[in-house]
């Protein structure tokens, strides 16, 4: 990850990690290499964003659509069968 960023730019993806509490946090991290005068990679400039509160939102929404669909399948298989 560090070789290609810097020299593919920045790199961005989605890390896990365990709190002091036992608890998972998702993070929305980032590595931005910053040039010196020369070109030459300086330093990496690390941004983290916790985003543990929209994982779980996604996560409970597409639960929530399964069942919503399989409640439209039972539904829809139990007007078919009444007819």
């Amino acid at each position: 990850m560090f070789a290609s960023t810097s020299q593919d730019g920045p790199h961005r993806g989605l890390t896990s990690q365990r709190g002091s509490d036992g608890k998972l946090y998702v993070s929305d991290f980032s590595l931005t290499p910053i040039f010196d005068e020369d070109g030459t990679v300086a330093f990496l400039m690390p941004e983290a964003n916790d985003i543990t509160a929209l994982k779980t939102t996604q996560e409970e929404l597409v639960r929530r659509e399964r069942e919503i669909r399989s409640l439209g399948r039972a539904l829809i298989n139990g007007v078919c069968k009444s007819a």
